[in-house]
């Protein structure tokens, strides 16, 4: 599971569990780093994720 264009930006959780990254097709994913796995997709974003 993963984007149809390149990812572009990519933060982590404070408590290094979680990151998100966003792409050019306009999806931010959140990320299950333990177990590896998308947990989320969040369609339609234009910005940056910070």
């Amino acid at each position: 599971m993963g984007f149809a264009a390149s990812s572009e930006d990519v933060i982590l959780s404070s408590d290094s569990q979680f990151g998100m990254s966003g792409s050019w097709d306009y999806e931010i994913r959140l990320w299950d780093l333990a177990a590896g796995v998308s947990a989320c997709c969040f369609i339609g974003h234009t910005m940056d994720i910070r």
